[in-house]
């Protein structure tokens, strides 16, 4: 059980609330968007009318960042990139039109590394909304999953089809956990959530996606409950088991742990650690061979310097992540898996999630 101020937590759940989103209707590309300029490696704009660049044959890492520029008037805000995992060939995957007015979040892979889900909040035009969205690595065929006025939150594309056959993706709406066919079908709530737990961290599927790892926060107790959930759909999709994690014995319990990426292996998440609700974090791995008895190992000691959205390298050999240590920039890493050899790849500016791109 890990401790939290209140004040703290109400100000980042509300930050929770406004990230978010995507657009009403399967949209592919008009001609006009293709024609847009794009953002390269650095945050500088294309040559007006040149079109996006092709992604590179094979980009391993996927990423929303902030770019703080305007092109035709527009500024771009929150967008999704892909780079190699040397930071080389770093391009926005989606136009400037189809971005206008929205903010694009927390990406993550499909299983085959073709697609990718995310959220986006839309503000633009129309009624202010938050959605889920699906588009090919390259941008094109753009399909809104679900809509609401109401929140939703860090979508994670199961690994593997569930008992019914089918990929699902689970998400929160701030208050509990749901899952969705990638249709927009099956919209299921998932955890009955106690009234007095607020649900603030995506959740992370285990390989098997039969496991779900995530985070509340207990407001009356004022701490944090990781929770890992056993998961089945027979067809019809339920919680069969619910174990409470207590990492008291390794972090204060005004520390937060928030999971951010299940190892392909199925025994390690590694996480971001929030030392005693401040701003900054350092990178742990937590051990669920047994989840009664999980083990806990700090990665990187950061001494008040922020690192935070790691992700596996297929093979679980490396971490990518990112940190603020360079020129007052958040940067991209890659470190070996155990901590060492930790090196900067990128600048990306601020950054809202990052997924390493699956095997082929």
């Amino acid at each position: 059980m890990i401790r939290f101020e209140h004040s703290v937590t109400l100000a980042l759940s509300s930050c929770f609330l406004l990230l978010i989103a995507c657009q009403d209707a399967p949209v592919a590309p008009t001609a006009d968007e293709v024609a847009n300029p794009t953002f390269a490696k650095g945050g500088k704009p294309g040559k007006p009318g040149g079109g996006d660049p092709p992604p590179p044959a094979d980009p391993q890492l996927i990423y929303s960042t902030y770019v703080n520029k305007r092109v035709k008037g527009e500024r771009l805000g929150w967008s999704i990139h892909v780079m190699n995992a040397d930071g080389t060939n770093q391009i926005r995957v989606l136009t400037n039109n189809e971005e206008r007015g929205i903010e694009s979040l927390t990406p993550q892979f499909s299983p085959d590394g073709t697609r990718f889900v995310f959220h986006r909040e839309v503000y633009g035009v129309g009624p202010h909304q938050w959605e889920i969205a699906i588009a090919n690595l390259d941008g094109s065929g753009l399909t809104t999953v679900l809509a609401s006025q109401s929140g939703l939150g860090n979508p994670r594309w199961s690994p593997v089809a569930l008992g019914d056959g089918l990929h699902k993706i689970v998400y929160s709406d701030g208050y509990g956990l749901s899952l969705v066919n990638l249709d927009g079908s099956g919209n299921t709530l998932l955890t009955n959530t106690p009234t007095d737990w607020f649900y603030f961290e995506s959740a992370q599927w285990s390989p098997a996606a039969d496991r779900l790892l995530t985070v509340y926060w207990d407001q009356t107790a004022n701490e944090y409950q990781v929770v890992l959930y056993g998961i089945a759909c027979t067809p019809g999709c339920g919680i069969t088991s619910t174990l409470e994690i207590d990492l008291t014995a390794w972090i204060d319990l005004s520390d937060s742990f928030m999971p951010r990426d299940w190892s392909n292996a199925g025994n390690r998440i590694v996480g971001a650690v929030h030392v005693g609700g401040a701003g900054y974090a350092d990178l742990w791995v937590l051990d669920v061979t047994d989840p009664a008895n999980p083990g806990f190992t700090q990665l990187t000691y950061t001494s008040g310097l922020d690192e935070n959205h790691p992700t596996w390298s297929p093979d679980d050999s490396r971490i990518a992540y990112t940190g603020y240590p360079v020129n007052g920039d958040r940067s991209a890493f890659v470190m070996n898996a155990d901590g060492t050899g930790s090196q900067v790849i990128a600048e990306v500016g601020n950054e809202l999630g990052m997924d390493w791109r699956p095997a082929p």
